[in-house]
Formats: C-alpha cells, structure tokens, sequence
C-alpha cells in the first residue's frame, strides 16, 4: 500500500513514530511501517477501534501478545521494541523485517523450490522449538505470519492467539475459535484439549503447500504425487504430521524437523518404464533363471539408531540387515514343467536382478523388481519382508511399514517381522506402536535381545524410565553383544546422572560396532563434556573424534563438532576452533546457531588468552 492510500487523518503519527505505510491487518489490529526520530524504521500493530470499543477479551489479547513477545528472545521470531497506548488504543512497537511474507512469496508461483522449502522450514522450526521449549503454543501459523527478509533470513509474528500451554484450557472454553481454518489443526478447530503439537499440525500444512501450491484439504494426494521434484520420503512425513489425532504426529516439533531435513535432502525416485523391464525380463529369463538360492546375502548386523534427541545425528550408511530364514521361493530343479513352475523362474530372475541392484546400490530399481515379483506372487510373506527391508534402507519408512504389516497377516510367525516394525516405530517416533508390537515379539520370543532393547528405548522415548532400564539390563543380559541397548542404555543413565555408567556403556557400545561413526562421535563428545569433570578424557575424546571424521571423509558436521570439543577439553582451543569451523561449513542450517555459539566461545577464550598474554 502506498503513503497515498494511508488515513493521516486517523493515524499520522502513532506515539513518537511517524506513519509510513500500512504493511498488515490481522483480527484485532493492523501494522503499519514506520519511522523513528532517528529515521529508523520499525512495525508498529495499533488495535483496531472497532475491536477496542467492544471486546475486552480482544484487548486482554492483544496485551497478551505484548507480555509473551516481552520473554522471548530467538532470531527466528520478531522481537519487541516498545509499546504504549494512542487514543485509548493499545499499540506495539516491533522490528521491521525487510522483505516479504511467505504469502506474497508464495503467490508469485505455484511453488516454491525443494532448496527455499527447505531454508525456511528449517528456520520456522527452529523458532517453533523455542517456542515450545518455553511453554508456548503460537495457534495461528500461517504464511501470512511468516516474514522473510531480504537476507532470506526468517521470522515468526503475530501472536495475537499466541498462548502458554498452562492457560489454554482456560482459554478454549469459551466457545470461539481462533486462528486460520485451513492450517488449523483439527483439535483446534473442535475446540479440544491441544499442545505444542497444534503447531506441528500447522507447519505440515504449509509445507505442504510451499512444495505442491495446493493445500492439503479434503482427499489430498501424497505431495511427491504432485511435484515430482521431492522424494517419498517426504510424504511420509508431512502425512504424519498431518494426522488428525496428535498422538499419531511426531513427539516434537524437532523430531518433525529432523526428519523433514533429511527427506527434503533425498533426491526423486525415478521409476524405469514397466514395458523396458518387461521386455529385459524376457530376453534375459533364460540366462539368469538359475539365479536364487543366494540373491539376499549379507555379512554385517543392521543396525537403526533413534538419534532425534541425541547430542549427535550421524547419517552413517546402514549396514545390510540380516535376513531370517527364508521359505523356498522357486521349485527345486527336478520339478517338473508347470505353470507354477515358470512363475517360479520368473520369481527367481526379478530377484536376481534385485541383487545385482542392491549390490550396485540401486535402491529404487531394486524396489521395482521386488514389486514385479510380488505382482506374481502377491501373498509371499518373505518376499513383502525383502521389499521392506530396501524401503527401510531407502528411508521410505512408511512404505515399510505397510509391507511388514501385509507380511505378517500373511505369516504370524515372520521371523523378525515384529521386531522389524518395532525398529522403524521407534525410528519414526511412534513410540507406542513400537511398543505394542514388540510386547508381542517377546511374548512369542522372551530370548530376543534386539526386541528388549527397541522396547527398551521406547519406555525410554515415553517418559517411563524404570521400564526402560529393566528392558535394556535385559537385553545386556541375553546378548553381550547387544550394540543398541549400550547405546540406549547409555543414553537413559546420562538422564539419569550416572555418568559414569553412561561412560562405560558407551565404551562397550564402540566394541560392539567398532566401524560406526555415529558411536565414536557421541562416546568423544561426552568425554569431553561429562557433567562430572573429573570424568572427562581430552586424549581418549581426541581419539575416537578422530576415527569418527576419518570414517565420514572429514565432512560429517557432528564428527567434526565432537573434535572441536575434545580440541577444547585439551585447551587447544586455536584447533577447536578451526575444527568447529568446518562443522559450520558442513552443517544444514538449522545447526547453524548452537555451532555459531560454540565457534564464538572458542573465539572469546582465544582473545582473553591473547590479552593476557600481552600484558
């Protein structure tokens, strides 16, 4: 709007600030760009006098927003600069964000691109964990309240209906509903009981529409349905946060975050054309046909670390899961010649190719040979338990799930079905489900030690920390061997203050996984910061940091972070420096800050030193 259609007659100045333009308008007031004495430029929000004049609940709000913006302090959110009242009218004086919002940013196309989706979100979660972590749910996310400067940089306004958590019963009683329809989250909308993971529901939805153009309303496809430039995983994520009840969402709004970045960074599943693998089938039937007996074999123990609230997440490749025993999956040579008999030729080819996919690290073509197979043979438990397992190894986790699941309709008695859909529950957050699933696993199998530690870690993830500790001593006991119930037992007595015995589980975790980056790092970084100092080891720290970043080519930004530590746990702080650096250079964006802080600390240590020096 320009200075031309602005009212000077209603509000040529507000307070000490001159009008310049009005930039916003919400339910209760409207913003306006303006200027100080010094010619700086700020928002001021005036109520509204129509609001003003009526409803008292409107101006509790209203100041509300002003007490909630007074003790919060995050780059990600617009700060407060002052307030006061004009004509009996309350206003807000807050920074001005050069730039735009992601509403005007998103009406000048369809879509944004897989890269800026990406920024942004990263940044809106950030300030959304800051939120919560401070007992704060925002109720109204949307693009109009999303500002993006022009340095790309982002922030969260508006917090008119802004609330904490202890208040909202209180405040959704009252029979109105606040905030805007097509983001609201369904337990908003029905005037339920909500928490932090309202806004979870939010964000989901303009993502959603940040990467398709569209909103996710009514029967809505899958959004890599829509734009081919973004990969399964990602909808396997936004679905869930997306779900109508917040139990089947994410935990957190950074369990939400950390799996977002990750399926954002995967390229598109490019699917080869059926008639080109058809016709394939058919030239090659007669060469391979004797491929079979063993085209899934494996050497290495699969291992799915639940890192979502781990001081380090370490994108490690993951080692080939074993696979159980199978069933036969082709007749025996001496069979005679019968229709069965071709199908199972033509079961063994797809999965030979299968093979010589996955050795070549073809996830995606091996998928679809696996599909061509189940196409011949739909109800074949193993075969559903293989494709699985690659959907798993693809990070297509829902996917997965959905096949473990048929599997075991098929065959109650799957070797590893249960346990495998407890890992990837687990993984996903859904630390209830796992439960339920692995509950049943051990009930039919009280020796497995892999199904105690992922039921273990779930108590843990849930907030029952004496289950947890008696399931993960139960999986030490029936395998000592047992990689993840050190690395999770580890973790649950570092919550626990006994970091002694965190230590050493740590330390047996590595003698169980000596190759896993991901345990060299997080065993480094807590012997360079254990809470009980006479703990801590900078040598043995330096050590493992060292393998972990010679494992990951000296570019994982964790590894690197965790050699910074040791660097400074040995008062080498010029090299923690320098190594924190190039975590900086490596990490996603919403690392950014904590690695900022840390690189600056080594940096103020350094100039005190150098005074000191001097003097």
């Amino acid at each position: 709007m320009s200075e031309d259609h602005i009212d000077k007659r209603e509000f040529p100045k507000v307070g000490d600030y001159q009008i310049v333009r009005q930039i916003g308008e919400g339910g209760m007031g409207r913003v306006y760009q303006a200027r100080d004495q010094s010619g700086t430029s700020v928002a001021i929000k005036v109520r509204k006098a129509d609001t003003a004049s009526i409803s008292l609940d409107g101006t509790a709000r209203f100041r509300r927003e002003s007490q909630i913006l007074d003790d919060l302090a995050h780059p990600n959110i617009v700060s407060v600069l002052g307030r006061g009242t004009e004509d009996g009218r309350d206003f807000l004086v807050m920074e001005y964000v050069d730039g735009e919002s992601l509403r005007e940013r998103m009406q000048k196309g369809e879509r944004l691109s897989v890269d800026d989706v990406h920024q942004i979100t990263n940044q809106i979660v950030e300030a959304l964990a800051y939120l919560h972590e401070n007992g704060i749910v925002h109720r109204d996310l949307k693009p109009d309240n999303i500002l993006i400067a022009t340095d790309k940089s982002v922030r969260i306004t508006d917090f008119g209906i802004a609330v904490p958590v202890s208040d909202i019963g209180a405040m959704t009683n009252t029979g109105e509903v606040f905030g805007s329809l097509d983001y609201m989250s369904p337990e908003q909308r029905h005037r339920l009981p909500l928490d932090q993971r309202a806004d979870q529901f939010s964000l989901a939805a303009i993502v959603y529409e940040m990467l398709t153009g569209k909103l996710p309303l009514g029967n809505f496809k899958p959004p890599s349905q829509i734009n081919g430039k973004i990969s399964r995983r990602v909808d396997d994520v936004v679905l869930r946060a997306l779900k109508e009840d917040p139990d089947d969402r994410f935990a957190t709004i950074n369990d939400l975050g950390t799996s977002l970045d990750a399926a954002l960074a995967d390229a598109p599943v490019t699917r080869p054309r059926t008639a080109i693998l058809v016709a394939t089938v058919l030239l090659l039937t007669l060469s391979l046909v004797g491929i079979g007996s063993g085209w899934f074999s494996s050497d290495g123990t699969g291992t799915i670390n639940d890192v979502s609230q781990t001081p380090l997440v370490i994108n490690a490749p993951a080692a080939k899961p074993q696979k159980p025993e199978a069933k036969s999956l082709q007749p025996a040579p001496e069979t005679p010649k019968t229709e069965n008999s071709d199908r199972g030729k033509d079961i063994a080819y797809f999965l030979g190719l299968a093979t010589d996919n996955l050795e070549a690290g073809r996830l995606d073509k091996a998928i679809d040979c696996y599909t061509q197979a189940l196409q011949l043979e739909p109800k074949n438990s193993m075969l559903l338990w293989e494709r699985a397992t690659v959907y798993w190894q693809s990070n297509l986790l829902q996917y997965a799930i959905d096949d473990l699941e048929a599997a075991l309709q098929i065959d109650t008695d799957l070797p590893e079905g249960r346990v495998r859909l407890g890992q990837i529950c687990s993984q996903i957050g859904d630390y209830h489900r796992a439960i339920k699933y692995l509950d049943v696993e051990i009930q039919r199998n009280p020796q497995n030690a892999l199904a105690f530690a992922y039921r273990g870690w779930s108590h843990y993830r849930s907030g029952d920390r004496n289950r947890a500790s008696t399931d993960l001593n139960s999986a030490v006991g029936l395998d000592e061997n047992c990689g993840e119930a050190y690395h999770f037992r580890a973790l649950l007595r570092k919550r626990l203050d006994r970091q002694k015995e965190a230590l050493e589980d740590f330390a047996r975790w590595i003698k169980c996984v000596p190759d896993n980056p991901f345990a060299h790092a997080m065993y480094a970084s807590y012997l360079s910061t254990c809470r009980d100092k006479t703990l801590r080891d900078g040598k043995l720290a330096l050590k493992h940091a060292t393998k972990a970043c010679e494992l990951t080519d000296w570019e994982e930004p964790d590894a690197l972070r965790a050699l910074a530590a040791a660097h400074a746990e040995l008062k080498d702080y010029p090299s923690a420096a320098k190594w924190c650096q190039q975590a900086l250079d490596h990490a996603a964006p919403k690392d950014h800050p904590s690695l900022q802080k840390q690189l600056d600390f080594y940096q103020r240590v350094i100039a005190a030193i150098k005074k000191a020096h001097h003097k």
